[in-house]
C-alpha cells in the first residue's frame, strides 16, 4: 500500500510473548519480523506504544481484539535476509526506499546525544543485550577516522531522545542512533 505506515510496536512485543502475563524481557529480531511476515501487526492508533514497563504485565495485556483483527491486513511479504557485514547490501536496500531490522547486542546507548556502543565481537559474550531496531537510512562521510568505515548507518529506536539539543548530528537527529 502506498504512504508510510505507522505501525504498533506494542503488538510485536505482545505477540512474541504470546499473551502471557508474567514474561521476562527480550525479543529476538527474527522471531519479530516472521509474526510480522505471518501475522501481521495492526496501526499504531490500535495499540500505542507507551515505552512503560508494567511489573508483572511485560507484554502489555489485554490487547484489544481490533488490534487483533486489523493486524491481518498487513502482513509483510516474505523477507529477505541479508548477508552479514554487507554494507553494500544494506545501503542498495535503503536506497530502494525500505528499511532494515536487524539484531545486535550493543550497551552504551545513549539515543539524545545518537551515541552507540559496541563490545568488542571477541569480547561479547555476556555484554550487553540483544535488542531488535531499524537501519532507516546512512550518511556518507570521508572527514571521519578510519575506524568509522567512511560514514553512520541510521538507526531507528522506540527508546526516546526525539529534538534533544545534545544529539551530535543536530535535534532533527534526536531519538536516532548513529552506527
Amino acid at each position: 500500500r502506498p504512504g508510510p505506515r505507522d505501525f504498533s510496536e506494542e503488538f510485536l512485543w505482545w505477540y512474541s510473548k504470546s499473551g502471557a502475563l508474567i514474561t521476562a524481557g527480550g525479543y529476538d529480531c527474527r522471531a519479530a519480523l516472521y509474526h510480522y511476515e505471518r501475522n501481521g501487526v495492526p496501526t499504531e492508533g490500535l495499540l500505542p506504544y507507551s515505552g512503560i514497563q508494567i511489573n508483572s504485565n511485560h507484554a502489555h495485556v489485554p490487547v484489544p481484539d481490533d488490534a487483533i483483527d486489523r493486524a491481518f491486513d498487513y502482513r509483510q511479504p516474505p523477507l529477505a535476509m541479508l548477508p552479514e557485514r554487507d554494507v553494500a547490501s544494506v545501503k542498495a536496500v535503503l536506497e530502494s526506499g525500505r528499511c532494515v531490522g536487524f539484531g545486535s547486542d550493543t550497551y552504551d546507548w545513549n539515543t539524545a546525544t545518537g551515541v552507540i556502543g559496541f563490545p568488542d565481537p571477541l569480547d561479547s559474550r555476556g555484554v550487553g543485550g540483544s535488542h531488535c531496531t531499524t537501519i532507516i537510512g546512512y550518511i556518507d562521510r570521508d572527514d571521519l577516522p578510519a575506524h568509522f568505515e567512511g560514514g553512520y548507518f541510521i538507526v531507528r529506536n522506540s527508546w526516546g531522545g526525539a529534538n534533544s539539543t545534545t544529539h551530535l548530528m543536530g535535534p532533527e537527529y534526536g531519538g536516532h542512533l548513529l552506527m
